[in-house]
């Protein structure tokens, strides 16, 4: 950070200094230690009884800094709740609408929704809100919009009916959206503002207009006057298409909000679609055979060849607003039935499919996903040709178009065109799929397996997105194939294909989730044979996660788990041992002994990593508790974070370590070494004692480091800063000593490493 403080914009020379070394930080680590070291220097200053407002307004603004830029986790929740007292002083007696800014800013952004110092901001915004300055009453409304509660309706509801005729419309907007808050706390708002809604839709201000729709969208079904305000909206869209090229830079954008609106309130009434369909269909009879337009978009000039209604010439002025419009306008299209719109088209002797197809010719991949979103958004029955009776709109050239999109560098681009095929005929999407799978090319890096996999992956995910079973098929079936085609066991671990499986999984619903779990543990147990690699990790992950909901016993999946596990990778081999332990947290029956001896047999050629992972299996399959305590103590049920919960447990007991040999009779029979066996690496010398750091900690003592479960500031960051640069310094160095012996221990026998070394 070279910029000198007169440029900087910093409030003063603190945030200018905390700022500067944050940036200027080596790594991570070393900022969080300067951010941490400052939230303690402004904790001290913010409890000086001579605080003036000025040095309370930087410290808030530099609290919120350290808050935004300290690595996410590190501050436990409420951690800067001693500032809160101070940011209400500043939003009360800030004489300035910044400092009141300043003040509310970090109330919203720090205190939670149930703190009890939310009640001491009622009489601060409603006194805010009876103020005669503009400035003052938007900020409140403003800090009102995010922090709002019931406990704060009965104390300003009325002055927001006030302000809702105020003068300036910044006010008139801000105090709708407020009311439109609220109403989530107390509905009958909401149906106490009906009227005042459908006078502020005609509000001049298009600003005010659009907050009207917004607030509009949120009125239930049920309320008497939503007929007529649906009507009004209707009529606005006529309006503003009708008056769109004598105003072309500020309609735009109030379109996008009416057809946001209209999809919106849709209520199932048909003479509500039809009315507002006249007006759409009206508006793409506008269209003109073809345009070529140019639009200065971010000083560049981006020629577009594409069919554009005559009236939407001028849009293309204001850059992409078109864009959303032709979106929203084929969305709204989405809730007519294919007869009705076929009808439609008919009769006013246009396509609306048809309007649109130099989109498709576009080299512009922005204009082709439109495209697809348009074709998305209607029934195939209306441009497809799937009957008889209607004619394919797309000719044989753009339907080739439209399947060179499967091959697209874009994964959302290959998605929609996907969905889009599987719609119309899922025999094509299967057909693609089925050549895809036999022309897995060989010679591919790691990073080309990566990607074909995760391609191919995405049309299970299309084909049986609401069947589990088949989901899980599709995803044994490709990695079959990728062995057969790479040889049994010589793939590498395909992390991204890892990754999208498990996502696509978890963002599933239960019954997918539970369906297509069940499957691949079913077709793992059948299987008793070694499978592909990354296929082993993410069964094992799945294994970990789901073995308390499943109805597979778990000493048949550990005793599946064991079959072929010296035959896999210490990679693999890691995942599968974590996933048994996770596993022999729900045995309530003695571990086979199958179990005990293949687990003891990797241990003997194994590396130190997969040792100690072997020896943590072997203990606690004799004592379970620990691992039962892990499993509740975790904050989820995948296996990284029971691993977690496993670590910190043991951590808490140094003594009495879980997988000492003495704790388990098998740990000692398995793990005993002949005498004459010789150490894989050279002793090294005994550690040189180092001196203690006697130092006083103002907030906790040494010994109190490592008693939590996250880390925090009392934690690590509060001993560095403690301790001061002198003795950081000092630590560093003779840190620095032992640092090449601690780098050979730690590479020694790392799982990742090939233990024929």
């Amino acid at each position: 950070m070279d910029v000198p403080f007169s440029s900087s914009g910093a409030l003063g020379r603190a945030h200018y200094a905390i700022v500067r070394k944050v940036e200027s930080a080596t790594s991570s680590q070393a900022a969080d230690q300067h951010l941490a070291a400052e939230i303690k220097s402004i904790r001290r200053q913010l409890a000086h009884p001579a605080l003036d407002l000025k040095t309370c307004k930087e410290c808030l603004i530099i609290l919120l800094y350290c808050s935004m830029t300290i690595t996410s986790g590190l501050l436990d929740n409420g951690y800067l709740d001693f500032a809160l007292s101070h940011a209400l002083v500043l939003a009360e007696a800030g004489t300035t609408v910044e400092d009141k800014r300043i003040g509310y800013m970090f109330c919203s952004m720090i205190m939670s929704a149930e703190h009890e110092l939310r009640l001491m901001l009622v009489n601060t915004l409603r006194k805010d809100l009876e103020n005669s300055s503009v400035p003052r009453i938007c900020l409140a409304l403003d800090s009102l919009i995010s922090l709002a509660n019931e406990d704060l309706i009965p104390a300003v509801q009325s002055r927001l009916h006030d302000l809702l005729l105020h003068n300036y419309p910044h006010v008139r907007r801000r105090a709708l959206l407020a009311l439109r808050t609220l109403s989530r706390y107390e509905p009958q708002l909401l149906t106490r503002t009906t009227r005042t809604i459908q006078k502020m839709l005609k509000d001049p201000d298009p600003s005010v207009a659009s907050s009207a729709l917004i607030f509009a969208s949120d009125i239930p079904d049920t309320d008497p006057e939503l007929h007529d305000i649906q009507d009004m909206v209707n009529n606005m869209l006529e309006d503003t298409l009708s008056t769109l090229h004598k105003t072309p830079r500020k309609t735009p954008w109030l379109i996008l909000r009416i057809l946001q609106t209209i999809f919106t309130l849709r209520s199932g009434k048909l003479s509500y679609i039809i009315s507002f369909s006249n007006t759409l269909t009206d508006f793409l009879n506008e269209i003109s055979p073809s345009g070529l337009i140019s639009c200065e978009l971010f000083q560049r000039t981006l020629v577009i060849q594409v069919c554009l209604p005559r009236i939407l010439l001028q849009i293309y002025k204001v850059r992409l607003f078109c864009i959303g419009i032709i979106l929203g306008i084929f969305r709204n299209f989405s809730l007519l039935s294919p007869e009705m719109l076929l009808s439609k088209e008919k009769s006013q002797g246009i396509s609306a499919i048809r309007c649109i197809k130099g989109l498709l010719t576009s080299q512009n991949p922005n204009n082709q996903y439109l495209f697809l979103s348009c074709l998305e958004s209607l029934d195939p029955m209306v441009w497809a040709g799937t009957t008889e009776e209607y004619s394919a709109v797309l000719d044989a050239f753009e339907v080739g178009r439209v399947m060179e999109f499967l091959d697209a560098p874009d994964h959302l681009m290959r998605k929609k065109t996907m969905e889009i095929l599987n719609r119309i005929d899922r025999g094509i999407l299967s057909a693609y799929y089925t050549q895809a799978l036999q022309s897995i090319p060989k010679g591919l890096t790691i990073m080309g397996q990566n990607a074909f996999v995760v391609r191919l992956l995405e049309i299970p995910g299309i084909q049986h997105k609401l069947d589990g079973e088949e989901y899980a098929r599709g995803v044994k079936e490709i990695f079959a194939q990728l062995e057969t085609r790479l040889g049994e066991g010589r793939g590498p671990i395909l992390e991204d294909a890892v990754e999208v499986v498990l996502i696509y999984i978890r963002t599933s619903d239960l019954s997918f989730r539970l369906a297509c779990v069940a499957t691949l543990i079913t077709m793992f147990i059948d299987s008793g044979t070694s499978l592909e690699p990354t296929f082993m990790v993410i069964v094992s992950a799945l294994a970990a996660e789901y073995c308390g909901v499943l109805s597979v016993p778990p000493t048949q999946m550990l005793l599946a788990f064991s079959v072929n596990l010296k035959a896999y990778s210490p990679v693999v081999q890691d995942t599968c041992i974590a996933a048994m332990l996770r596993i022999a947290a729900d045995c309530d029956d003695k571990i086979a002994e199958e179990v005990i001896s293949s687990v003891s047999e990797v241990r003997q050629n194994a590396g130190r990593h997969i040792q100690r992972r072997c020896d943590q299996f072997l203990a606690y399959s004799v004592e379970s508790v620990p691992l039962k305590a892990a499993v509740r103590n975790a904050t989820s049920s995948s296996l990284p974070d029971f691993l977690q919960a496993l670590q910190i447990s043991e951590e808490k007991r140094p003594q009495s370590p879980p997988f000492s040999s003495s704790s388990s009779p098998r740990l000692a029979s398995s793990t005993t070494v002949a005498s004459s066996s010789k150490l894989r690496y050279t002793a090294y010398d005994r550690p040189q004692a180092i001196p203690s750091l006697r130092v006083e900690l103002p907030y906790g003592s040494l010994s109190d480091v490592g008693t939590t479960n996250s880390l925090t500031l009392e934690s690590l960051p509060a001993i560095n800063l403690a301790a001061g640069p002198q003795l950081l310094e000092g630590v560093s160095r003779v840190a620095s000593e032992h640092e090449g012996s601690r780098e050979d221990l730690i590479t020694l026998d790392s799982p990742f490493m090939s233990d024929g070394a």
